[in-house]
């Protein structure tokens, strides 16, 4: 092995333990380096030999060692759209949790810590994951930056969410959410019911759109901040009265605004949206719902799924499939009648 490349491991003896420390040549500056591996002798010598092998594949790099909090603001920087905002607020309250020096003194047992900490809060399964996920992508920026050599969630074994079924509102359901909506919020509440039922839109996708993306002489909208960062292009049934109404609310609102701006706070809305299940006497109905009956309710009434996936705005068909759709025994009742109809005429 070249003298460049060797690994010496030392040891001092304090008080109460022995610390052990690391020397070699950085082949990059062709100095003498040292770093302290802990008080564990199995740890350091683990340390000593993942350190010899990077250095004679070539693969060793030198991290910067910043503070946390300047940490989390540079490297989510760098992350664009939404993704920012989550990614800072996941590394702040990992940060607020675990209290690392800064990204190369994370542990995988601070990733445990973290998760268990998130599960004392009463956090689901699939929302830990997601702060998870945002973590990794804040580290694999931090690798970029050299303010990291690992990502400590390269090995993590994630957890699976227990599959929920889908929900899907039956018509006796859906004329009961709209009467609800109306009594209690007005036109504006029901008119975003119906919109979310039939152009499909996700919450944040109805909310962040503007009156000049809603092409009234088409009958169409278009999302701009979509989950994808693509735009979709939304047709609305030429029999629906949704046009229409979206006319009335124009006229009730600013037009250099948007037709939802005013329930963009999740929080407001989900107090508003609890009340209203309760008075039409619904359970376990989200706003996310309204998209998956609208899907559901296409392929049932024989749209090719492939124009499905595209109105969605999903990349591929298993997802639409699979996290959609939900077929019931009056879909398969209807789907029988239809197919009785065609082969007897």
């Amino acid at each position: 092995m070249n003298d460049t490349a060797r690994v010496w491991l030392s040891s001092r003896k304090c008080k109460r333990k022995t610390s052990y420390h690391l020397r070699w040549y950085d082949p990059s500056t062709g100095k003498m380096r040292s770093k302290v591996a802990g008080t564990d002798k199995k740890r350091a010598d683990r340390e000593a030999m993942k350190l010899e092998q990077e250095l004679e594949k070539g693969t060793y790099r030198e991290v910067k060692r910043i503070p946390w909090t300047q940490f989390s603001d540079e490297v989510t920087s760098y992350i664009a759209g939404s993704h920012e905002v989550e990614s800072k607020r996941s590394l702040k309250e990992f940060g607020e949790v675990c209290n690392p020096l800064s990204a190369r003194d994370v542990r995988p047992s601070m990733i445990r810590a973290y998760v268990e900490h998130c599960k004392e809060k009463g956090n689901a399964i699939a929302t830990i994951n997601k702060k998870l996920r945002y973590l990794r992508l804040a580290f694999n920026q931090a690798i970029q930056l050299d303010y990291a050599s690992v990502n400590p969630l390269d090995r993590w074994s994630w957890q699976k969410e227990p599959k929920r079924e889908l929900r899907i509102l039956s018509a006796n359901e859906e004329i009961k959410l709209l009467a609800s909506c109306e009594k209690l919020y007005g036109f504006q509440m029901v008119t975003f019911a119906k919109f979310l039922l039939e152009t499909w839109a996700r919450h944040s996708e109805a909310t962040k759109l503007l009156w000049e993306d809603v092409r009234f002489e088409d009958a169409c909208v278009y999302f701009r901040s979509t989950k994808s960062h693509e735009d979709r292009f939304v047709p609305i049934g030429g029999r629906s009265s949704l046009v229409g109404e979206m006319r009335r609310l124009q006229a009730m609102t600013l037009k250099d605004g948007g037709p939802f701006r005013s329930m963009a706070r999740t929080s407001v809305i989900d107090k508003q949206w609890r009340c209203i299940l309760k008075d039409a006497e619904l359970e376990h109905i989200t706003r996310h719902d309204m998209r998956r009956t609208g899907i559901t309710r296409a392929l049932v009434d024989g749209m090719p799924p492939v124009l499905v996936k595209e109105m969605a705005g999903h990349k591929s068909l298993s997802t639409t499939m699979q996290y959609y759709v939900k077929v019931t025994r009056e879909d398969l009742r209807k789907a029988v009648d239809r197919l009785s109809i065609s082969t007897a005429g």
